[in-house]
């Protein structure tokens, strides 16, 4: 690899940390301690690769917040949770338009295409 691979990489990672809403961020973190406070449990959900992502934040939440967590496929997930009345808090990428986001309550979108 050279020199360029990693300017543009870490450009790309500055770009998508700039663009977070940290007005989403304060009221997905009010939702979250709202669950573990009542002693409910936290549902993450992924989908391929975000699954692993999901997992292992799944377990960062577990270990380091106390808060129970339990995983399941993204888009059954969070129809499930929205029979259930439940707040839905999205991750998604790629389309602002996506299923998941349509289900969503608060929609965090990143990925390349979409900055």
């Amino acid at each position: 690899m050279n020199n360029k691979f990693f300017t543009d990489y870490f450009k790309f990672l500055k770009e998508g940390m700039g663009s977070v809403n940290y007005e989403y961020l304060v009221k997905a973190s009010d939702k979250i301690k709202a669950v573990s406070k009542k002693g409910n449990k936290l549902i993450i959900a992924g989908n391929g690769g975000s699954a692993t992502m999901a997992s292992h934040v799944a377990v960062n939440f577990t270990k380091a917040a106390g808060i129970r967590v339990i995983n399941f496929n993204v888009v059954n997930a969070a129809q499930r949770a929205k029979e259930l009345g439940m707040d839905v808090i999205t991750f998604s990428g790629f389309n602002r338009e996506n299923l998941l986001r349509q289900l969503g309550d608060i929609n965090f979108l990143g990925g390349q295409k979409c900055l």
